[in-house]
C-alpha cells in the first residue's frame, strides 16, 4: 500500500512539474508579445492607420509657481 501511495504521489509531482513548464513558456510568450505591441516603431504604424502621425515640434515645460 505504501509503494502505491508513493507512486501516486511521484506521477501527481511529475505531471504538476509539466504544467510548471507549460505556464512559464505561456507566461514568457505574452511577455514577449506585450513587449513587442507597446515598442514605439508597432505604436507609430498603428496609430498611423487611423491619422495620428509624430509631432515635429518637440514637447514644452511648464513651470507652476505653488504660491
Amino acid at each position: 500500500v505504501s509503494s502505491h501511495s508513493a507512486d501516486k504521489k511521484a506521477y501527481k509531482i511529475n505531471n504538476l512539474q509539466k504544467d510548471v513548464r507549460e505556464l512559464k513558456s505561456e507566461f514568457v510568450s505574452i511577455r514577449t508579445q506585450l513587449m513587442n505591441s507597446r515598442m514605439g516603431s508597432s505604436m507609430q504604424g498603428r496609430v498611423k492607420s487611423i491619422g495620428l502621425q509624430s509631432s515635429t515640434t518637440p514637447p514644452q515645460i511648464l513651470l507652476v509657481d505653488k504660491k
